[in-house]
């Protein structure tokens, strides 16, 4: 039957014909559905974007982990299980650490390796173009290669082969020699969610973990060298404990009375001028600074 138009009909029944062929009409969602639909789209893309990232993290962990392990031959040489306490601190001030809200007691297991044979050493040497040493301070997951690169950006995201990971690396402050031979001299580390590179750092700042493990160990082209851990801090990441340049008598002795004004633990090991530094800095979450860092302080002492 041939089609005859019926303007009427097809403007009420919001149809049209074309080439003998009805078309159905258009439909307009209103505004909530659209809405609706927006998010759910919305919501689809974000999920996929963070899963995209939490997974490139757990990744780069994963790759890191796997390139920075030591030689199958270097084991440590104990691990023992402590309690840290959530009060207990040799010294402590109040403007120093946040006592509103201390943390709960945790079990916490620190690794302790000895300082590597030569041919240990010269594994670590080779694991980048910019590694000048390896250091071990009890917590750390195993020893780690040190870096100095031209900026302090570089290597907080890439690993000492110059791949690039939100890991990082452990790396000196552009600023110092390689040579460790500055009274103050900072290194610098993440502090993981995995508990790797600086994380532990934060432990010391009990007095239980501060006093059963007060030394660590670097040893660089120069040699090896005990490092005897005096303090644990929490300050601004532009406190004047990253101090550059030469310091007098009145500098070193300011230093230290600083150290040991905002230390949450401290001990009198008789540093003084002449004595070498190793200052050892990561990121925390202490709410009562505005760029909060922990660090640990250590003096540097030939082996």
């Amino acid at each position: 039957m041939k089609y005859k138009p019926d303007k009427k009909k097809d403007i009420e029944e919001g149809s049209t014909k074309k080439n003998g062929t009805y078309k159905a009409p258009k439909v307009k969602l209103p505004i909530g559905e659209i809405i609706r639909r927006l998010v759910i789209v919305s919501a689809v893309i974000t999920i996929a974007v963070c899963g995209f990232f939490i997974g490139k993290y757990y990744i780069e962990l994963a790759i890191a982990d796997q390139k920075l392990q030591p030689p199958p031959d270097y084991k440590p040489t104990s691990t023992s299980s402590v309690t840290r306490p959530s009060t207990t601190r040799t010294t402590q001030t109040s403007h120093a650490y946040d006592t509103t809200n201390p943390p709960e007691p945790e079990p916490w297991e620190p690794v302790v390796y000895d300082p590597p044979t030569d041919e240990q050493y010269a594994y670590y040497r080779s694991m980048g173009p910019d590694v000048f040493g390896v250091m071990h301070v009890p917590g750390l997951p195993y020893p780690y290669p040190v870096v100095k690169g031209t900026d302090n950006q570089f290597y907080l995201s890439h690993l000492p082969d110059q791949t690039q990971s939100c890991v990082g690396s452990i790396f000196l402050d552009k600023r110092f020699s390689t040579a460790l031979n500055e009274f103050n001299n900072p290194i610098y580390g993440h502090n993981m969610n995995d508990g790797s590179m600086f994380a532990m750092l934060v432990h010391y700042q009990y007095g239980d973990i501060f006093d059963n493990y007060p030394t660590g160990w670097i040893r660089t082209d120069n040699g090896l060298y005990q490092l005897q851990i005096f303090a644990c801090t929490h300050n601004e990441g532009n406190d004047m404990i990253y101090h550059t340049g030469s310091f007098s008598e009145e500098d070193v002795a300011a230093h230290l009375n600083h150290i040991r004004e905002i230390a949450a633990t401290y001990r009198d090991i008789g540093v003084g001028p002449g004595d070498v530094l190793l200052t050892l800095s990561t990121c925390s979450y202490e709410g009562y600074l505005t760029d909060p860092r922990t660090v640990v302080h250590c003096r540097m002492v030939p082996m």
